[in-house]
């Protein structure tokens, strides 16, 4: 190889490792980003995707990125027309949340992500069924103050449940005295 063939080629195999997924995809992708693609994608199928790429690429993910990616995964559920592939999307969200919870079980945004989605799935499915096994840990994890330290996710989650109508009197009452 002559020196002008390796000056050529040794920028472009810097810039092909600098671009690789995982330094492209995951290395930037902090909490507040992902909660802030995951939001966005919400109502944008092209984001969703977009969003499920990128936390995809993540080699060995934490508990939250997997119940990031786990929701996007039932998210894209939303967006797809075909009901056979809502329910494609919904069983392999279910199942990577199934581990993300696995990993870390008190963690009360990962049950937040897991109790939003099952709360708007339609009755007649019958796959909300960690709605009060969710409920109870993210109450016990609002009481114990373990979300302080993000007082806009504590917010967001206290305000969520007081409107889903899916907390007792009682519960509503400590939700409402927390906040």
């Amino acid at each position: 190889m002559t020196p002008f063939q390796t000056f050529l080629i040794s920028p472009v195999l810097a810039l092909l490792i600098s671009l690789s997924p995982s330094k492209a995809f995951s290395d930037d992708l902090s909490l507040a980003e992902m909660r802030k693609q995951f939001y966005l994608g919400v109502k944008n199928q092209d984001l969703t995707e977009s969003f499920l790429k990128r936390i995809s690429a993540i080699e060995k993910p934490t508990a939250i990125e997997l119940a990031y990616k786990a929701a996007a995964q039932a998210l894209m559920g939303k967006h797809v027309w075909n009901p056979v592939k809502k329910l494609d999307w919904l069983d392999l969200g279910s199942e990577t949340m199934k581990k993300a919870v696995s990993m870390d079980p008190e963690n009360v945004e990962i049950r937040f992500l897991r109790f939003t989605w099952q709360h708007h799935l339609p009755g007649f499915l019958n796959r909300s069924t960690d709605l009060e096994a969710d409920r109870k840990v993210i109450l016990a994890g609002l009481k114990s103050g373990k979300e302080a330290q993000d007082p806009q996710l504590k917010k967001n989650v206290i305000t969520f449940l007081l409107e889903s109508g899916r907390c007792s009197p009682s519960e509503e009452t400590i939700l409402r005295q927390i906040k």
